[in-house]
């Protein structure tokens, strides 16, 4: 049910205006990072990122994708104060990832 301000409101400008950020991002970013963040699903530990891009080096995995992606404010730590935590885990941040959710794709095939 949309509240009477909703009604009949365009969301398609705020939508396209999102997923031009969000490419924005991608293309200043590394081919690793947005292979990080396709692949991203929901909040996931290191070890099920790493596995789900067919990684097994941790070192190269934290400097190639994990750091930029972080540093960019892609991505964010579930326990940001316990950094080295063995119950660390990430998710996409704040309008990135609702932008994901509603079902765009990050490289744009729909």
């Amino acid at each position: 049910m949309r509240s009477s301000w909703t009604a009949g409101a365009d969301s398609a400008p705020f939508i396209d205006f999102m997923l031009r950020m969000i490419h924005e991002a991608l293309a200043t970013g590394t081919p690793q990072v947005a292979q990080l963040l396709r692949v991203l699903a929901g909040e996931m530990s290191r070890d099920e990122l790493m596995a789900a891009l067919n990684l097994r080096d941790r070192k190269s995995f934290r400097q190639r994708y994990l750091a930029p992606a972080l540093a960019a404010g892609l991505i964010e730590m579930t326990l940001p104060e316990k950094p080295n935590s063995r119950l660390q885990r990430y998710r996409l941040t704040g309008l990135f990832g609702q932008v994901s959710v509603m079902g765009s794709t990050l490289d744009g095939s729909g």
